[in-house]
């Protein structure tokens, strides 16, 4: 890699936050990610991504179709989006970079999506119980990572979106499914539950969840929509962008 390829995070942050527009952020795991910045490894730092390739710069997804809806739609308000997902993380993992790569940019919106790998490593040492998982805990970090952003941006809206699994692929056929499925959805609650505690503070909900169960009864083949229990297809990512632009499409055009 070369050294071109090293600018540090702050300066980038420098960048985008000088441009005009306003600038939307979208963090997370892998469904965010989307290989954004040709990562060569997982997980792969922001430092060690690409950050000039501009045809990889979003990644593949959601995150990608919304940014190009804004941006090919309404160019004259000069939307600047970035992607800051890392695959494999947890909402742990996700906080302690929290300023790096999503404060310092000064970002109007945040979007996060996260948890299912919080329950996909919990189920690797715990294979068949979900009891103990310290829901408590994943909740207090939530809302103490809210509750800083909201005080540090008091501009800026969050959108907080909900974690969901289908049952299909390898995840899909293992015999614990439904405790990944039990898990991931007690997180989508506790998601919906702080975007609902700081929703005067300009805190939003894009409840992913409840798509995926409204795709199903549009077409009953998760795999079409769900191909490993855990990572959308484009047919999804689609859905997902769509979703997330009817949710907040009014704050971002007013």
């Amino acid at each position: 890699m070369t050294k071109r390829f090293l600018i540090s995070a702050f300066a980038v942050a420098f960048f985008f936050i000088f441009l005009n527009g306003k600038t939307i952020l979208f963090i997370g795991d892998s469904i965010t990610d989307g290989n954004w910045g040709s990562p060569s490894k997982y997980p792969c730092s922001t430092e060690e991504r690409n950050l000039y390739d501009k045809n990889h710069i979003l990644g593949h997804g959601y995150a990608e179709m919304t940014a190009g809806y804004f941006m090919g739609e309404f160019p004259e308000s000069g939307f600047n989006f970035i992607n800051r997902g890392i695959s494999g993380e947890t909402l742990r993992q996700i906080a302690n970079r929290w300023h790096k790569d999503a404060v310092s940019f000064n970002p109007d919106v945040i979007s996060l999506l996260c948890g299912t790998n919080d329950i996909h490593y919990w189920l690797e040492s715990h294979p068949s119980s979900i009891k103990e998982f310290d829901f408590d805990k994943y909740r207090g970090t939530l809302d103490s990572l809210i509750n800083v952003t909201v005080s540090q941006l008091p501009h800026c809206k969050v959108i907080l979106c909900t974690p969901f699994v289908g049952k299909a692929g390898w995840a899909g056929a293992d015999s614990h499914f439904h405790l990944r499925e039990e898990g991931v959805d007690s997180i989508a609650s506790i998601t919906h539950e702080i975007a609902l505690k700081y929703s005067d503070k300009n805190v939003h909900l894009v409840d992913f969840r409840e798509l995926k169960g409204t795709l199903e009864k549009e077409n009953p083949d998760i795999e079409y929509w769900i191909w490993d229990s855990i990572h959308p297809t484009t047919a999804m990512h689609y859905r997902m962008s769509k979703l997330w632009r009817e949710t907040i499409s009014p704050e971002l055009l007013q």
